[in-house]
Parts: C-alpha cells; sequence; structure tokens
C-alpha cells in the first residue's frame, strides 16, 4: 500500500513543463443539450452520441445536438443509465421511470406493471441477448428478444434491499456492485455475495491485464486477477464511472469534501490527472464515453454541459505568453516575443526568457548616436525614444548574419541565438530583411536604405522622389537568390537587384498593385498574395516574372489573408475562417471546429512539420504531417423522405439494399433529408448532389435534397461529399428513384388510343357519308320543290286557262268592249307576275294566298259570266299575316270547283272558304254547292290526281304530313275540301 501512495503522489506531482494542452471543446444547452448536467453517455455503433441528463435525453449526429422526440414524448427525464443492445437497440435508464426502449420498429417504456423490479434504474448492463437492469431495490433481467422479464425477489438478493451501483463481465460471469454490500456474483435465481460491506459506486474489468476496477467512496482499488498481489488501493475520492480508451483506463469523479474529483487515466504503470491537459477544470464529472473511430473522448460534468477531448489533435496551444507579437526559428529553437518579453522555446519548454525591460535598458545604453539622426528631416520614420518598456511593440523577427533580428517601436535589436541582446539600430521599420549581407531597411512613407556596414551606420538610401521604381508602402519582403521581392500595399510588386530597383507594375509585367504577402516557392518560384485574396504563382527565373499559376480567392475557404508559408508542394493560408491548406492531392480547412479559435495571427513560421502561430490568444503549434488525403468509410443514412408532403415510412426502404423507391408519376415531388456519419469532423463537409450521371453537381447548403415535379423516368441519385478534414472527395449513391409514366405514355393507352383513333376514323367516314347522303337527299329535296314549283305553275297557268282567258279578250275586243278588256288584261298581266313571284318562293302568308285566289277566282269567273259568287271568311282569333303556308296551295281546289261544279243547271253556285281555329290546328275549308258526285268520273281522275299530289307534297314541306290532315268530301249538295295546318299557332306563338 505504502509504494502505491507514493506512487500515486509522485504521479500528482507531475505537470506540464509547458503550457500546451490538448483540443477540448465544449458544449452546453446553447449549443443544443436538453440541459448541462450530463449523467450519462453512450457513443452507439453508428457512431450517434446519446447523453442523459435529468431534464431528459438528447442526441448529437453530424456535429449537431437536439432533443430526443421520443423521449420528450413520454415526458422520460433522470436518465442514469445507457447501453446499446446486439440489434443496435437503445436502452434508456431512469431514476423513477423505469426503462425506454428505443428499438428500429418500435418505442417502449418499461415499469413495474411489466415486471420491473423498481422505477428507480441505477445502472444498465447487455450481455448477450440478456439485459441486466440493477435498480434500487435489487437487479432484473430482461430477454431482449422476447421483451419479457425475469425478476429477482428479495429472498435471492438481499435481506436488506441495497441499491445497485454497476455490473461487470468476467468471461461468461456476470457481477453487480452495491451501494452498501459490495459485489454478487449472479447465479440462476440467487446473487452470491463476493466480498465484505463496501460502497462501491462504479467498476470495471479491464480484460486484456486481467484488472478490475472498483471506484469506492474513498477509494480506488485494482483488483490483479493474475498477480500475487491481488489488491492495490489508491487514495482518489469520488470516483463515478470508469471507460476503457485504447490501453489505458479513464474515470471520472465528482468533489467530495473538496478533495477529489477530476478526469484520470492509468496507461498500467502510472495514474495521471488529466484536468489541466485536457483544459477540463471542473471536479464534479459524472461520464465518459469514447469514440475509438474518431479519437474523441466525451466528459459529462455536472453543471458544466459537455466535454469533447480530442485525444490525437494535430494542435497544441501555449496560453502562457499571452499575446505574441513576433517569432523567428532557428534550428529547434522557437522565438516568441509576447506581452511579456521573449521566451526561447526548445522541445516545448522554455529555457530562457529575456523581459521587455532588458530591450529598454539596452536601447537607453546605446540610442544617444541615433537621436537627432534618424529622424523625419533625414528621411527617417522616426522614433519615440521615452516609450517605457512595458509599451514596447514587437513588429517582425527574422534570423539573418547568424543572429536573431527584431525590429520593435524602440528601434532594432540584434540578439544572438542564446538570447542574448548584442547590437541595437536606432531605426524604426516595419518591413526588413537581408540580401547578400545587406540590412534592406523600408520606410512607410516611401525609400529604402541599404546598409553596406550595419556597426558603422553605412547606408545607401534611395528616395521615392527619384522616381515610382523606388518601393513604398511595403508589407512584405522576399528574397530569392541575388534578388529582393518588394510587395506594395498600393503600388505592386517591386524587385532588387544589381544594385537598382524596379516596379514591374511600372514596366506592365505584373500588373496586380494592391498586395499583402509573399513566399519563396519551389526553386525560383514566388507566391504573391492580393489584398482581395487571390495567389499567385510566378517564375521568376528570368529577367521578367511570368505567372506559371493563379489561386482564386474562391478556392481558399475565407477572406482577409493574415500569412501565407510554402511547404513541400502545400501552400499553408491564414484567412478569417482558419487555415486552408492546398495540395496538389486535395484542399484542407483548420479552423475553430478543430480546436483552432483564434483567427487573430499576428505571427506565423514553419518549424520543422509545425506550423507556428502567434495570437492575441497565446502560440498555437500545428502538425502539419496532419493534411495527407484520407478515406475515410462515411455512413449515409436517409433520415427522412417526403413524397407531395407525406412522409415515407422509412421502414419500407430498410429491405432494399440499394434503397429503392417507386412512385406513380402524380406523386412526383420528393423531398429527402440525409446524415453522413463517420466524418470527424462534420462542419467540414460540403454537399453536392446529381440525380443522373450525366446530370450537372448542385451544391448544398444543407443536408436536404428537393425535387419538384420530375418528369417520369429512373434516377439515381448520387451525393457527392468533400471532406475539408481529410481533403478527399467521396461519391455515394443515396436513393434509386423511379417515377412511373402516366397512363398516357403505357403501351396499353398507346393501343387504345390506336383503336379509338381506327374508331373516330370510322365514325368521321361515316358521318361524312350521312352528311353526304344528307346533302343528296337536300339536293334531290330542292330539285323536287322546284319540279314542283313548275308542275306547280304548269297547273296554274295551264293551257286551258290561258286559252279560256285570251278567248274572252278576244270576244271583248270584237265585241267593242275595249275598257273590259284592257282591264280584264291588267288583271290577268298582274296575275301571271304573282304568280311567277310566288312560285319562286318557300313559304307565303296566308294572307297573301288568300288575295292570290280572289285575283285568280275574278279572271276564271269572267269567263263564267262572273255568275259564281266567292265568300271567304276568317275568324277573329286568327292573324293571316302570321300563318305561312306553301303558296298556291288553294289553287288547284279553287280552280276544280269553278271548272266543274257549277254547270248551268246550278243557279246561285258559291264558292266559300273558311279560315278558322281548332286548338292549336289551323283549318282551311274550301266548299262548293256544285254537283259534287255528279262529277263527270272520266274526267276528275287525272286532274285531281295531279293537283292533289302536287298539294299533299307541299303540305310535308311544313308538317309531318297524314293522310288525315287533307280530306275531300263531295255529296249531292256540293264539295268539302279541309287541309289542317297542324301546330300552325304554336309556332306563331313562338
Amino acid at each position: 500500500m505504502k509504494w502505491g501512495i507514493a506512487f500515486l503522489l509522485c504521479c500528482f506531482s507531475f505537470s506540464l513543463l509547458y503550457g500546451q494542452a490538448t483540443v477540448t471543446k465544449r458544449y452546453t444547452a446553447e449549443d443544443g443539450l436538453i440541459a448541462n448536467d450530463v449523467r450519462a453517455l453512450l457513443l452507439d455503433s453508428s457512431g450517434v452520441l446519446w447523453i442523459g441528463s435529468r431534464a431528459g435525453l438528447s442526441v448529437r449526429q453530424q456535429g449537431r445536438f437536439a432533443i430526443d422526440e421520443e423521449a420528450l414524448h413520454y415526458r422520460f427525464t433522470n436518465v442514469t443509465s445507457l447501453v446499446e443492445d446486439q440489434d443496435q437497440g437503445i436502452w434508456i435508464g431512469s431514476y423513477g421511470q423505469g426503462i425506454l426502449y428505443k428499438g428500429k420498429k418500435q418505442t417502449l417504456l418499461f415499469n413495474e406493471k411489466q415486471g420491473l423490479a423498481a422505477t428507480r434504474v441505477n445502472a444498465l448492463f447487455v450481455s448477450g441477448t440478456t439485459l441486466y437492469i440493477g435498480t434500487s431495490e435489487g437487479i432484473s433481467l430482461l430477454d431482449i428478444q422476447k421483451l419479457t422479464f425475469e425478476t429477482y425477489q428479495g429472498k435471492y438478493v438481499l435481506k436488506t434491499p441495497s441499491p445497485v451501483s454497476s455490473f461487470y463481465q468476467i468471461g461468461q460471469a456476470i457481477f453487480v456492485t452495491t451501494i452498501n454490500h459490495g459485489v454478487f456474483k449472479v447465479e440462476g435465481e440467487k446473487l452470491i455475495p463476493l466480498s465484505e460491506n463496501k460502497e462501491i459506486v462504479a467498476s470495471l474489468f479491464n480484460s486484456k491485464d486481467q484488472t478490475l476496477f472498483l471506484g469506492l467512496k474513498f477509494d480506488i482499488e485494482m483488483h490483479q486477477l493474475q498477480s500475487k498481489q491481488a489488491v492495490v488501493k489508491y487514495p482518489i475520492k469520488g470516483t463515478r464511472f470508469f471507460q476503457q480508451v485504447e490501453n489505458q483506463v479513464y474515470w471520472v469523479g465528482a468533489d467530495i469534501l473538496n478533495e477529489g474529483g477530476g478526469i484520470y487515466a492509468w496507461d498500467g504503470k502510472q495514474i495521471k490527472n488529466l484536468n489541466q491537459k485536457y483544459g477540463i477544470f471542473n471536479t464534479e464529472l459524472l461520464s465518459l464515453a469514447y469514440d475509438a473511430k474518431r479519437k474523441f473522448l466525451y466528459v459529462g460534468s455536472e453543471k458544466q454541459g459537455l466535454f469533447q477531448v480530442d485525444l490525437t489533435s494535430p494542435l497544441r496551444f501555449d496560453s502562457r505568453f499571452g499575446s505574441i507579437e513576433a517569432t523567428a526559428l532557428h534550428q529547434h529553437t522557437v522565438y516568441v516575443f509576447g506581452v511579456q518579453g521573449l521566451y526561447l522555446l526548445q522541445n516545448n519548454q522554455v529555457v530562457h526568457t529575456v523581459d521587455k525591460t532588458a530591450f529598454k535598458a539596452f536601447q537607453l545604453a546605446h540610442n544617444k548616436k541615433f537621436i537627432g539622426l534618424t529622424t523625419r528631416a533625414n528621411h527617417f520614420f522616426e522614433i519615440e525614444h521615452r516609450i517605457p518598456a512595458e509599451k514596447i511593440q514587437f513588429y517582425k523577427a527574422i534570423p539573418a548574419l547568424n543572429s536573431i533580428w527584431v525590429s520593435t517601436n524602440i528601434g532594432l535589436f540584434q540578439l544572438n541565438y542564446q538570447g542574448v541582446i548584442e547590437n541595437y539600430l536606432g531605426i524604426h521599420t516595419y518591413q526588413y530583411d537581408f540580401i547578400q549581407e545587406k540590412l534592406v531597411e523600408t520606410d512607410p512613407y516611401g525609400g529604402v536604405r541599404l546598409y553596406q556596414n550595419i556597426p558603422d551606420f553605412q547606408y545607401q538610401f534611395f528616395d521615392r522622389a527619384e522616381g515610382d521604381f523606388v518601393p513604398r508602402d511595403i508589407v512584405a519582403m522576399q528574397a530569392i537568390g541575388d534578388k529582393m521581392y518588394l510587395a506594395g500595399a498600393l503600388d505592386g510588386l517591386y524587385v532588387y537587384e544589381n544594385n537598382r530597383f524596379r516596379s514591374l507594375l511600372g514596366e506592365g509585367v505584373f500588373v496586380e498593385n494592391r498586395l499583402k504577402y509573399l513566399e519563396k516557392g519551389e526553386g525560383e518560384t514566388l507566391y504573391v498574395a492580393t489584398d482581395f485574396g487571390d495567389i499567385y504563382c510566378l517564375d521568376v527565373s528570368g529577367q521578367s516574372p511570368k505567372v506559371i499559376r493563379k489561386i482564386p480567392q474562391q478556392a481558399i475557404l475565407g477572406h482577409g489573408i493574415t500569412f501565407l508559408h510554402y511547404r513541400k508542394n502545400q501552400l499553408l493560408i491564414g484567412t478569417n475562417k482558419g487555415v486552408t491548406v492546398i495540395d496538389p492531392e486535395g484542399t484542407f480547412l483548420f479552423n475553430i471546429e478543430q480546436g483552432l479559435d483564434n483567427y487573430n495571427v499576428k505571427s506565423s513560421a514553419i518549424f520543422g512539420n509545425q506550423l507556428i502561430l502567434g495570437t492575441d490568444a497565446g502560440l498555437y503549434t500545428l502538425n502539419l504531417d496532419y493534411f495527407k488525403p484520407q478515406k475515410v468509410a462515411y455512413n449515409l443514412v436517409l433520415s427522412s423522405i417526403k413524397v407531395n408532403e407525406t412522409k415515407v415510412d422509412l421502414q419500407v426502404l430498410a429491405h432494399e439494399k440499394q434503397r429503392k423507391l417507386e412512385l406513380p408519376y402524380d406523386q412526383n415531388s420528393i423531398f429527402v433529408n440525409f446524415v453522413l456519419l463517420g466524418a470527424k469532423y462534420p462542419e467540414k463537409l460540403s454537399f453536392q448532389y446529381r440525380v443522373k450521371s450525366t446530370a450537372e453537381w448542385i451544391d448544398l447548403e444543407q443536408n436536404t435534397i428537393l425535387l419538384s415535379f420530375l418528369n417520369s423516368g429512373e434516377y439515381a441519385i448520387e451525393i457527392r461529399v468533400y471532406d475539408y478534414d481529410k481533403g478527399t472527395e467521396q461519391i455515394m449513391p443515396l436513393l434509386w428513384l423511379t417515377i412511373q409514366p402516366p397512363f398516357y405514355y403505357s403501351w396499353w393507352f398507346f393501343s387504345l388510343i390506336g383503336l379509338v383513333g381506327i374508331g373516330v376514323v370510322v365514325l368521321v367516314v361515316q358521318r361524312m357519308k350521312r352528311q353526304q347522303e344528307i346533302k343528296d337527299k337536300q339536293l334531290r329535296y330542292e330539285k323536287k320543290v322546284a319540279e314542283l314549283k313548275v308542275l306547280s305553275i304548269r297547273s296554274q297557268l295551264n293551257t286551258h286557262f290561258i286559252f279560256n282567258v285570251l278567248s274572252s279578250f278576244q270576244y271583248f275586243i270584237i265585241a267593242h268592249k275595249d275598257e273590259e278588256a284592257l282591264y280584264y288584261l291588267e288583271r290577268f298581266a298582274a296575275l301571271i307576275r304573282k304568280t311567277l313571284n310566288l312560285s319562286m318562293m318557300d313559304e307565303v302568308t296566308l294572307k297573301e294566298e288568300l288575295e292570290y285566289i280572289k285575283g285568280y277566282f275574278e279572271l276564271e269567273n269572267m269567263r263564267l259570266d262572273e255568275r259564281v259568287q266567292l265568300d271567304i271568311t276568317v275568324d277573329q282569333g286568327v292573324c293571316l299575316d302570321q300563318i305561312r303556308i306553301p303558296p298556291l296551295l288553294l289553287q288547284p281546289f279553287v280552280e276544280n270547283s269553278l271548272i266543274h261544279a257549277f254547270p248551268e243547271s246550278i243557279e246561285h253556285p258559291i264558292i266559300t272558304v273558311k279560315v278558322y281555329q281548332e286548338g292549336q290546328d289551323v283549318i282551311l275549308e274550301l266548299i262548293d254547292n256544285g254537283i259534287g258526285k255528279q262529277l263527270i268520273p272520266q274526267s276528275l281522275p287525272i286532274h285531281d290526281s295531279k293537283g292533289l299530289f302536287l298539294v299533299k307534297e307541299r303540305m310535308k314541306m311544313i308538317q309531318n304530313y297524314l293522310d288525315e290532315h287533307i280530306s275531300i268530301e263531295s255529296t249531292a249538295a256540293g264539295t268539302r275540301v279541309r287541309l289542317v295546318l297542324k301546330d300552325t299557332l304554336s309556332k306563331e306563338i313562338k
């Protein structure tokens, strides 16, 4: 025991001889945690970090924190333990609410109703298909596959219930630790006590070296199972949790009586307190989890949230120097000029310091010869010699002439490599350098001095007044061979060679005018950074530099260049977003996500394989061997899919190895959300996507893809990932999507369309035939009407009628009755004109028909010595102007009566025409009091058949003709002809 305590004290006395710390980041509720007390941690097999607290459950994946929705739904809080089973199910224990199970297909809640010993769960442990549950009342066992409990009764546990604190496994045996009664072995339905009553809080069995770790209230016990000395105790209090990390065992504890807590590690030989190394100055630590893939150690605290320790970070930080203003390198020594003065570092240890007071004292001892000489009147950038030591500012430090030279606001100092000040020049300059053992000093206002003899202060001055080829406003200098290049802030690039200066801008050789940094590249190449962020690589081997490469600002991943370095084909560029490393095989970005949280770089240098960055917070050292392209096995996970705003059950795709989704044509708007697991630094990922191998890549701002109104077809959606941490690019398939064509693109629809088309053609042809038939029928009808008109004219103007009328004219002429002859001739001419006019019409009014009958009757009655009387009667309700009939409809019947009905034996012949109404019909009746049935039989048939035929055909033109629409009744008292005009009055109303 004594050697153990002594060994432990030795370990505790160990401290870092230098102030560098591993990169550690802290996350709190402001970053997405549900609360700042982190009581349980689990990194599952998918790389998702589960975080339990009193307030509930949080998760972290792809660098983002989120509150678990299902735990929030169940209001599941006071999380004390987290484990994962072989089927990737997550088991969450709560002190007060039992167990929440989150499986691939279901989420379940277990409590006392399902058989749990108690809802106060302290610890969970998975072995095979069994979940061991430690509660405040004992333990319960759950069959993970059957989801059924086997509960240990009190008689198999303890007479007095004891809260369970942890489980561990040795071989196939399971052991349980308790708060009050030590360790028990689980055998069947019994718990076998193995030790005296001890207050055990945590445990871990390291199978590699067969060591059992037990965390007691006031001690740590290490049981070497294969050692003769079985137990070693160390007085470390308040242990809460153990975690295997590679070949070491880590544990955390909470402060007990101000005598413990923190984070520790055992490497098999010694115990180390890692609080200072990891920058975790918190003695209330509760939980641990280790990400072996990313080499992250997660540490949960009582009040300060979650700490993430990068165990393999290439970055180290030393804050002891405060704000750093200049750095210089020589062999194995780093010269750091900070707010306190100069620090010399060798192997990361401070081997020598020079306070600012030493610089001030040396200045006061050697500045007399410069007072009154290095003034503005003599073209110097004048010094204020009264600046006190604490106000000294270091501008630039470079190694040259077997010395370290540093310019300040009180002059230029020369130091030997051991840090001893050896010389002083009372000149004030921001930019200077050496070429061919000559000091080149620039004046910000314009002008350059070349010192041939520094101790004697002998120099050659080039005044800007001599011409614009003399540099001014110089911001960077770089010597290559026997040439010195100078970058002007506004006047472009200058070169000094053969004891003269040239302005490459003035000569039109290099036309960029606003420059910021210069850096020597491979061979005789020069990198020039502009104020706009572009970088040019110039070949300066000839008389005039030539541009051989341009790196645009967009490729630098930031703005405002703060430094520029070249090393082994790599270009290192500082910007407002960190450090961009451009390698021939890839581009890298190192920034705050990896621990570089200060971009205010005041000085920088390459030291072997290290990049030294002096900032206003301290000194960063970045191992440049880190920047080598590395392939990473990412896991591209579909987190959600929506089709036309409807969420798709991802379990449907879980059985498809290639994640295929087939959709109908009208479900063609898809929203895909994905997560890329496996990246150490998710914010370094840049995403693009394409829907086909022939399509262009499209940038993604977030891990979401929106595909709107896709056409039918097949889409192989791919994601192109560029990892700026690893400098590599990978293309991965995300989803195979098939949009079915609409029904009108299917073969059966085209067949149906073809058949319908054929049917339409047939129908069109048939319709055209019918239309042609109708047209032919119409032509035949019109022809027939024309024939009827001719027949009508012939029937009215028959030769007998004309002969009789002319005979009457002849009689009047012979009898010298000229007036009567002229009168009837006028009537005959008028009748002929009216007959011709009416015969050209399809319809006439009934009034016009009756007037024609009157004229015709007058002429025919002339040859009968006007012995026949015509009587026309019309009912009052009949409007003759509104009733339309075929022309010359009644004339045949009037003619028939005049010619055949009235022989000399009829004393008072009369023809009566009646027009009256029956319902909606109009009735035309023509009645004579002639001889009727006494008509000569052989004379009527031919005449009547023609006249009656014409009347029937005409009536068919105005209505659906039936035989009863014309009736002829002959008796001894005379003849009655009856014509029925159907629905005539209803047509008149319309």
